[in-house]
């Protein structure tokens, strides 16, 4: 598809990983988008996948799993996986990780689950009462794929001492390193995303 070759050479261009360029070659973006969006899937804009849910754009998609410094067999975490986009994209990056994602919306929970059935290292839990999943906790990495104004102190328990939290936050994305159960933070300018519900 020359619109999805294109998304590649652009994400080449801005010096992504080969294991993020071959996960992006790899996963069908339009999986996880409606009929009527079919067309659009490989244009670097954010989609709607219903019920005031977005899928991210697909640069800022690469631009957090470049933030996450994911290792091998990594235990890695996304809050609000709406479509279940981002975590196809992780379990084709080749790290042996070990995934998990939580979601409000039953609904989505059911589409995503659907889509990534293949994956036995992809677990997707129905979350409408907690944030993050304490009973897998700790999570080397966490990513969250919704807005929220703060770093949630629930989360950042479920962070592993060294670990790495990925989280937009107003009109920034954060990176924060556990490090003697303190934050250690660099922000990153100038992304907007629908707001964390929970």
């Amino acid at each position: 598809m020359k619109t999805k070759n294109k998304l590649i050479e652009s994400l080449k261009k801005q010096g992504y990983n080969e294991k993020i360029i071959n996960a992006f070659k790899k996963v069908q973006r339009e999986k996880y988008l409606s009929d009527d969006l079919q067309t659009c899937a490989y244009q670097d804009i954010p989609l709607s996948i219903g019920y005031d849910q977005t899928i991210s754009q697909p640069s800022t998609v690469a631009f957090m799993l470049d933030l996450l410094s994911l290792h091998n067999k990594h235990r890695v975490l996304e809050v609000g996986c709406g479509s279940g986009y981002l975590l196809n994209l992780l379990a084709e990056m080749d790290y042996n990780l070990d995934i998990y994602g939580t979601e409000l919306l039953e609904e989505l929970v059911k589409f995503a689950s659907e889509r990534l059935e293949e994956y036995k290292n992809v677990q997707i839990h129905h979350t409408p009462n907690s944030l993050g999943l304490k009973d897998k906790a700790p999570f080397d990495r966490i990513i969250v794929s919704a807005g929220t104004y703060k770093i949630p102190k629930e989360l950042f328990k479920q962070l592993k001492e060294g670990g790495v939290m990925v989280i937009p936050i107003n009109d920034s994305l954060y990176k924060v390193i556990k490090k003697n159960n303190k934050k250690q933070i660099t922000q990153y300018l100038g992304f907007e995303f629908v707001p964390l519900k929970y």
